[in-house]
């Protein structure tokens, strides 16, 4: 995606190559004729373009990147939505968000439509109303007391008709207004339903998340344990055979050194002149043969090594020095010969951290089946 819209800028960069100016006018005749090559090869200096092609393409190509990767990123939120669920319920809540809008507007409604009906009882008594004063005086009627109330009489007709048709309006409003509310809790109510399943599978999820992690720390310890421990130990066992060899081997040459050296010196006064003369006072005892002296050096052995057992050995070993700090508090509190004991703090922390561990584990697992 990233090189492709790179690719795409180019081509539409060199698309567009349009940079002659034409806007520079000349005064002077001379300086017209002077200039005029200068003024067709002039070009319009510092467009966007040839501040975007000065660009290191890396730069650029950066920020193609940094988009498309805000682009994926979006993509995989929305397709993790869509996988839980939680895109439906992102819907829902825009159609209870569309619903209050549209029972807003039918309380507006159904508003309008009451003060209509009242507006048009009250019209209605008050037609009513001069029928009746005319009635009490009809024996005294002149033409336009006639005419007025056959105009009343009409009005009263209409009038009742519209109050008619104002209550259904009324009615209908009042219905609408009551199907909505009843939709909007609905709705509202299914949200709170949806929403309460998704928070208990993304806790559900979110437990076995745990479980795998704590199954890969203790996978991982006991391949540390029970695999390269030993293999270590081997090592370091054998670099530090290889180091004493060394050693010693450096001690008998040395030594060996010193003794051809004490041979020669030796043979240098047997020859000289001095030797018989103290040949002749004192008899030393002189071995007579010097290359008993020389000092073989001493065969070293290979170590030896911790005794290979199998795996059932080594888990049983690993056991017994996880348990070895619970023997203490255990004699003290199941065996009747043990009053008091005496546990140091590698013990006690030991003891903390499995009473610990076993807690939450425990509680997880009862946690998760509970649910």
């Amino acid at each position: 995606m990233a090189n492709e819209k790179y690719e795409q800028q180019e081509k539409e960069t060199a698309s567009y190559g349009f940079k002659e100016d034409f806007t520079a006018t000349t005064t002077d005749t001379k300086s017209d004729t002077r200039n005029n090559a200068h003024n067709n090869d002039k070009r319009i200096q510092g467009l966007p373009s040839e501040r975007e092609s000065r660009r290191r393409a890396w730069a650029r190509k950066l920020e193609f990147y940094i988009d498309s990767l805000q682009e994926t990123i979006f993509t995989a939120t929305r397709a993790l939505n869509d996988v839980t669920g939680y895109s439906a319920i992102q819907k829902l809540r825009q159609s209870i968000d569309a619903l209050e809008e549209e029972l807003d507007k039918s309380k507006a409604a159904t508003k309008a439509a009451k003060i209509e009906y009242n507006d048009a009882i009250s019209n209605r008594l008050t037609t009513q109303k001069e029928v009746n004063e005319l009635l009490q005086r009809k024996a005294s009627w002149s033409s336009s007391d006639l005419e007025r109330f056959t105009r009343l009489y009409k009005e009263d007709h209409s009038n009742a008709v519209h109050e008619e048709e104002a209550k259904n309006r009324v009615e209908q409003a009042e219905a609408h207004q009551e199907e909505l509310y009843d939709k909007l809790s609905n709705a509202i109510l299914t949200r709170y339903h949806e929403e309460q399943i998704w928070s208990d599978k993304i806790r559900r999820t979110s437990t076995w998340g745990t479980f795998g992690l704590m199954g890969i720390n203790i996978f991982l310890f006991l391949v540390f344990q029970l695999a390269l421990e030993p293999w270590k130990r081997k090592r370091l066992v054998g670099n530090f055979e290889e180091k004493v060899q060394h050693v010693l081997e450096e001690n008998s040459n040395q030594q060996n050194k010193r003794l051809d050296l004490m041979s020669e010196k030796m043979e240098e006064l047997k020859n000289g002149d001095t030797f018989p003369a103290l040949q002749e006072s004192v008899e030393p005892e002189v071995i007579p043969d010097t290359e008993v002296l020389l000092i073989t050096p001493p065969q070293v052995s290979i170590l030896p090594l911790p005794d290979s057992h199998n795996w059932r050995d080594t888990c049983l070993e690993h056991l017994r020095s996880l348990l070895r700090p619970l023997a203490g508090p255990y004699a003290l509190l199941f065996n009747e010969g043990y009053a008091s004991t005496t546990v140091d703090k590698t013990e006690m922390a030991t003891v903390v951290s499995i009473t610990l561990t076993l807690g939450i584990v425990l509680g997880s697992i009862l946690s998760s089946i509970l649910k």
